[in-house]
């Protein structure tokens, strides 16, 4: 019987129908290479993937032939095409860009490879999860449709950003921490080693990723000093990255900095409750005051009604143009139109990072209710960001962008600027959804004592899930911009488990902890 509630009702061996589909003829486990490529119904699913994923992707590039720009992405370009150890953002995702312009310089190349990475571990999550938890026939159905015909995966493979590339490799990396909670191998624990140190290279997101291993591993049934060698092993290519990166960051700016960016964001977040309390700047130390004093300056010029956070949801203070920190840095440094970017966000970064910390560790109340609150309601319905508007509503790329792609014009075109905005518009409302269904399905295990009459490998997959939600649910809140990109992956999981959830709180039947494979 399922760990949910149903008979399994999914692909049988193709030599025998009558075999259970993990077993083979002797009725041994069946192998899960050969669940995947042995079983006719399988292999059929893959030959659909693969024709579906080629038609949708076509049909997606006929309608719109060039890929989508942000001002990030010529950050990318730049990098790659500067060879840039470092840089505003992290320069794995640079060093792929690089690495694909020595192939070819074919923007519908990069596309398609970034499109058939994600497919790929899409598949890999699907017959995974297929043959871990055995869900029944109608769950398949409707996961798989979701997994391999989503058309939020041919935007987000469209964007010349680093999201469809961290994706990937966060779904391969998940899955493999599912795999190990079930038999647990060296050489798995190796590749997720590895994806999490190219992880953090692409997306310091991944920062997280090696606390949710060590929960994993505190699951895996190993040796106790072999599971704390592999707690440790991540830091061995993190660490060095980090060093390395603060190195590089300190010949551009004169200080060793890990992320420029994370200065810039701290002073942000602090000035979302500047109107609602009362800074005696005298208080301060003395290198932060003309700082403040062009914060207070700009609170008491600004009309009523032209503070509206919307316009750059939970980064007003970092885009936009007339807010004091681009003020401040346009003033008190040197705006040589020549100088890197890195250069002059780096010089007033750690002065933003005081000064936020120090408005935060004052203003603590203040800071939750004004910035905190406002952000947990962002991450629950993200804004659509980069798929409300095509190329950020422009009809022509930036020089960067026309020289790295060989375009003999930088005018670009698509079939509509917004119709992305009304495919996606449904996101927001249902990740919220999904997020309360899930933790509702939890809590209500938990509180029946219905949740220990799942099977021990479903039970550990959701509290590892629980762990991972939670974890980005943090970082999300408190790091980082909140957009509906950033939070395709948890989207992912919350739907899959969140479907297996609702088919186990339907059971009619009782289930036995022994009723799935462990």
């Amino acid at each position: 019987m399922s760990i949910i509630n149903h008979p399994s009702a999914t692909i049988p061996v193709a030599q025998s129908g009558q075999l259970s589909r993990t077993e083979n003829e002797t009725g041994q486990p069946l192998s899960f290479k050969d669940f995947v490529f042995r079983s006719k119904a399988n292999r059929r699913l893959l030959w659909i993937a693969l024709a579906g994923s080629i038609i949708q992707l076509s049909l997606f590039k006929s309608c719109f032939p060039f890929p989508d720009f942000i001002s990030d992405s010529y950050d990318y370009i730049e990098s790659a095409a500067l060879h840039y150890d470092v840089n505003l953002w992290p320069v794995g995702y640079a060093k792929f860009l690089y690495l694909i312009h020595q192939i070819t310089y074919s923007d519908t190349f990069l596309v398609a490879v970034q499109y058939a990475l994600l497919q790929i571990s899409l598949l890999y999550f699907f017959f995974t999860v297929n043959y871990l938890y055995r869900p029944s026939r109608l769950t398949l159905q409707i996961l798989y449709i979701f997994l391999i015909f989503n058309p939020i995966f041919p935007y987000l493979a469209n964007c010349v950003l680093s999201d469809a590339l961290f994706s990937c490799i966060t779904v391969t990396w998940f899955t493999l921490l599912l795999w190990q909670l079930r038999s647990p191998s060296r050489l798995s624990l190796i590749i997720q080693m590895i994806l999490i140190g190219v992880a953090f290279t692409i997306r310091y997101t991944a920062i997280y990723y090696p606390i949710l291993s060590c929960v994993a591993l505190l699951l895996t049934r190993i040796k106790k000093l072999e599971k704390i060698a592999w707690m440790i092993a991540p830091a061995l290519l993190i660490i060095p990255f980090i060093r390395f990166t603060q190195l590089q960051t300190q010949a551009v700016t004169g200080t060793p900095q890990f992320s420029v960016f994370g200065g810039w964001q701290t002073a942000n977040n602090a000035l979302y409750m500047y109107g609602h309390i009362q800074v005696d700047s005298t208080t301060l130390p003395q290198e932060m005051r003309p700082l403040d004093r062009m914060v207070k300056q700009y609170y008491k010029w600004a009309p009523p009604g032209y503070f509206n956070f919307d316009d750059f949801p939970g980064t007003f203070f970092i885009k936009h143009s007339d807010a004091p920190l681009k003020q401040y840095m346009r003033r008190y440094v040197v705006n040589d139109p020549h100088a890197r970017s890195l250069a002059m966000w780096g010089k007033v970064s750690p002065l933003y990072q005081n000064y936020g910390t120090y408005l935060i560790r004052h203003y603590p109340l203040e800071f939750a209710r004004y910035y905190l609150l406002f952000n947990v309601k962002n991450y629950f319905t993200p804004y659509l960001g980069q798929f409300e508007v095509y190329n950020v509503g422009d009809d022509n790329v930036w020089d960067a962008g026309q020289y790295w792609f060989h375009y003999p014009t930088s005018q670009v075109w698509s079939i509509s600027k917004t119709a992305q905005s009304f495919v996606f518009f449904s996101y927001p409302p249902s990740f919220l959804l999904l997020n309360v269904f899930y933790a509702g399905c939890l809590v209500w295990l938990l509180i029946t004592r219905k949740f220990r009459r799942l099977s021990p490998a479903f039970q550990q997959a959701i509290w590892l899930l629980t762990g991972y939600l939670i974890l980005n649910f943090g970082f999300s809140v408190l790091a980082t911009p909140i957009v509906l990109r950033y939070q395709v992956v948890p989207l992912v999981f919350l739907f899959t488990f969140s479907l297996f959830l609702l088919e186990f709180t339907d059971f009619k039947k009782p289930i036995t902890p022994n009723s799935a494979i462990t």
